[in-house]
């Protein structure tokens, strides 16, 4: 074998080998084969201060309250409605930590009912719909232009107005 050949394929290696194992450290853990998803899950978190919406009357008494649930299983969210005054709509959404969000925090979002849906348009096209047929329950999808596919959510109340204290036990 020439000289310079050899030369070649040991600088290749010693190059292969320094840039595979930069690349491995760049992984995150939770990331890497065998790591549960389950490290990368934190829960949602509401502010001590926040207090929803007073009895806002039959028409809207189904969205009262504060609501939890989990995106597509492992996203866990609230949504607290604030307010609500001929059909615009306010309330705080806060958002837990998965393998996708990687952040928790929380947001005042606005919005409208329209045909008894809550619609909260987000940012860059984004927007969070949702419904209640039973007013136990409220049936949520988000809507992305970066995924063809929605994510679902199904929340229930955890406290309602006519049960007293505003925050969560």
């Amino acid at each position: 074998m020439n000289i310079k050949v050899a030369g070649l394929i040991i600088v290749f290696a010693l190059l292969y080998s320094v840039y595979g194992l930069t690349a491995q450290e760049e992984v995150k853990p939770e990331m890497q084969e065998g790591a549960s998803a389950l490290d990368s899950l934190s829960p949602a978190e509401l502010p001590d201060s926040l207090q929803y919406a007073p009895k806002l009357g039959s028409e809207y008494a189904r969205y009262e309250g504060i609501w939890r649930g989990q995106w597509e299983g492992t996203l866990d969210a609230y949504l607290v409605i604030t307010q609500i005054s001929n059909e615009k709509v306010k309330a705080y959404y806060a958002w837990g930590t998965n393998l996708i969000v990687r952040n928790r925090g929380g947001k005042e979002v606005a919005g409208v009912i329209q045909n008894g849906t809550l619609i909260f348009p987000m940012q860059n096209g984004y927007s969070l719909v949702f419904s209640s047929e039973d007013g136990i329950h409220l049936s949520g999808i988000s809507y992305s232009p970066r995924t063809i596919k929605p994510s679902r959510i199904l929340m229930s109340r955890l406290s309602h107005p006519s049960g007293g204290d505003a925050r969560l036990p």
